[in-house]
């Protein structure tokens, strides 16, 4: 946890650190702002930054940028560098998280868990992996995506160019009958594509 009003660093060494921010699996209690910085690059260390919310069971909204996360019940906002992997887990409520951005250095792994979650890739520059849990869960990709719970497929008059790395969406076998969606969104561009979609790619 953090005090409200206060500013936490922590800083890593030149091995391979791990970070798990999260008391009781949730993050509610990170209330002052929080940076967590790894190793410099040169050092060659692997470090892993987890945010784990995992018990929350409240309804969440969040944005993720290349260099902060907000939201997840948080007062303040985690500011992160230099790790190489990002771990998010969310709880059980109905989640949205929007992915402004992602970090070039950094692959980043998204947990939905349950829930009926939305998620809006806008745009990113590192591997980027969304592993829908149990629910129905709404991903959006394309840099007008803007879902929400209330119109979870609200992902029209946008761009792909944003989406400069790989982006791996893994769905979840719905035992209840329910199904997960991705809407690929590039109707802003003026310009004739050539695209080729298989069964497990775009």
């Amino acid at each position: 946890s953090t005090l409200d009003g206060s500013t936490t660093s922590v800083v890593g060494g030149a091995g391979n650190d791990i970070f798990t921010i999260g008391s009781n699996h949730q993050t509610s209690a990170i209330a002052g702002l929080l940076t967590i910085a790894g190793g410099t690059a040169s050092a060659g260390g692997a470090d892993i930054l987890n945010i784990d919310d995992s018990a929350d069971t409240s309804n969440t909204t969040s944005i993720l940028t290349a260099a902060s996360l907000a939201g997840l019940g948080m007062a303040d906002v985690i500011i992160y560098g230099t790790v190489e992997t990002l771990n998010i887990n969310f709880g059980s409520g109905n989640n949205t998280l929007t992915i402004s951005a992602s970090n070039a250095g950094t692959a980043t792994i998204l947990n939905t868990n349950d829930g009926n979650d939305v998620i809006n890739v806008q745009s990113i520059s590192g591997p980027t992996t969304i592993n829908a849990g149990i629910g129905i869960d709404t991903i959006n990709v394309g840099s007008n995506a803007n879902g929400t719970l209330a119109n979870p497929n609200n992902n029209s008059g946008g761009l792909l160019i944003g989406i400069g790395s790989v982006l791996t969406v893994n769905g979840n076998n719905q035992a209840g009958g329910g199904s997960d969606t991705v809407n690929v969104d590039e109707t802003a561009d003026p310009i004739g594509r050539t695209g080729n979609l298989t069964s497990t790619g775009l």
